[in-house]
């Protein structure tokens, strides 16, 4: 049989808790969904893990850390070995942990004068971001592009692919 593509294209909650609802009543061995939302879901409350699971919510988000990782299990070890704590999940120290590897990469593989063209054919994933960069227009900065797309799936959450891009 062929999959219904559910587009849930609101974070309202007083659309998504009762839609969820609703959901539940589907008999879901008769009818295969596959259910699609939008970024802010990711870090929602108003919908029950259960649900996520469920109907294997698939997310495009622009930051995710996967604990399964051994680059993020070695971070997370030597951090809070050398400061007496965890850092936070999707905290500041990833980030910047990412964009300085960014960076430290980019000029060793492009130069220190990296141009504007040459840094935007590069895709660095990090610990908890990917970095894709796009010029907007002449005159102004860059913009990230770098996404992951998601998928909650037998109380994990996998990484389907890296979403970057190309306009």
């Amino acid at each position: 049989s062929t999959a219904n593509a559910l587009i849930l294209a609101s974070v309202n909650t007083g659309f998504v808790v009762p839609f969820f609802n609703l959901m539940d009543n589907l008999d879901t061995s008769e009818i295969d969904v596959n259910l699609y939302g939008l970024n802010k879901l990711y870090a929602s409350d108003q919908i029950s893990n259960y649900y996520r699971h469920r109907y294997k919510l698939s997310l495009v988000v622009n930051h995710h850390v996967n604990m399964n990782d051994p680059k993020v299990q070695w971070f997370v070890s030597e951090f809070e070995r050398q400061n007496g704590f965890l850092p936070s999940v999707s905290g500041y120290a990833m980030k910047g942990f990412d964009l300085s590897s960014f960076i430290g990469q980019a000029i060793q593989k492009l130069g220190k004068s990296f141009s504007d063209q040459r840094i935007q054919q590069e895709t660095f994933k990090g610990l908890d971001s990917i970095f894709k960069f796009k010029k907007v227009n002449p005159s102004s900065g860059f913009e990230n592009r770098g996404l992951f797309f998601i998928q909650y799936n037998d109380y994990s959450i996998v990484e389907l692919n890296m979403f970057t891009p190309q306009n």
